[in-house]
């Protein structure tokens, strides 16, 4: 009887020190939509720099070339190797104890930046709606949140799947209701102007492809967690079909909301 990869692979063998708390397949596609495409931060910089038609255009094309082959290549891989540690695992045993080291410490210290990032993107959306008076004040509501959310994941997978997926049906209502708004308000083409007139092109196609990138992003990144859901070699397939059809839509229509109101 042949054996799968995830036995036969060095460092793929499940390294279970305890019972693992699971969740099931709706929590699990809700925290990797929240990741992939949990909000349009700096979405607004994509328009207003590359111009309505070239950031309509990097939502459409770059789904098809990037995070789409992403997600399968993803749903594959947990598929045939579901492991805690993913991608690192993966990496590990494909390519060596070096490279493995490498690609889980330039994530690792990444993910650092990136949410240290969010921290400070959040008070910088409390200080548009209540004053803050003073830096400090800033850095500690950043802080305070950064604690937060770090607080929320030691509690575990459980805790964290049902807090996205209530927040994310929250988040959805104001969304709907600014799409349908946009939508019901429109009086021009969404794609004109195509780019911005006087920018050069480079910081047209450079700033919205980058964004475009960040935002259609993350599909590997819960592979990290693959062994702590229910069934991860049929769920993980599923749950990354749902999020890259289901985050394109909603950027788009988003996308089509800023570009045809005025």
């Amino acid at each position: 009887m042949a054996s799968s990869p995830s036995q036969t692979l060095p460092g793929t063998q499940a390294r279970r020190t305890g019972k693992l708390k699971k969740i099931s397949l709706i929590p699990f596609v809700a925290i990797l939509y929240a990741y992939c495409a949990g909000g349009p931060f700096d979405y607004e910089a994509m328009v207003s720099t590359s111009g309505p038609g070239m950031a309509l255009l990097f939502i459409l094309i770059v789904p098809w070339l990037f995070s789409v082959p992403m997600a399968l290549a993803s749903a594959e891989m947990a598929t045939a190797m579901p492991v805690e540690g993913g991608f690192y695992r993966w990496t590990r045993a494909a390519f060596g104890d070096f490279w493995g080291f490498q690609c889980g410490w330039w994530n690792w210290t990444g993910t650092f930046f990136m949410w240290a990032s969010y921290g400070v993107v959040l008070a910088d959306y409390v200080a548009q709606v209540t004053p803050v008076h003073s830096r400090l004040v800033h850095w500690a509501i950043a802080g305070i949140f950064l604690v937060l959310v770090a607080g929320l994941n030691i509690l575990g997978i459980r805790l964290v799947g049902k807090l996205t997926l209530v927040l994310l049906l929250l988040q959805m209502l104001p969304v709907a209701a600014f799409i349908f708004l946009g939508f019901s308000h429109a009086h021009f083409n969404p794609f004109h102007p195509w780019m911005p007139p006087g920018r050069p092109w480079r910081e047209v196609y450079g700033v919205g492809l980058a964004l475009a990138l960040w935002i259609y992003s993350g599909y590997e990144q819960l592979s990290t967690v693959i062994e702590e859901v229910e069934e991860p070699a049929q769920f993980s397939s599923r749950a990354c079909d749902r999020c890259s059809t289901g985050g394109t839509d909603l950027l788009l229509a988003h996308g089509r909301r800023l570009g045809s109101t005025g």
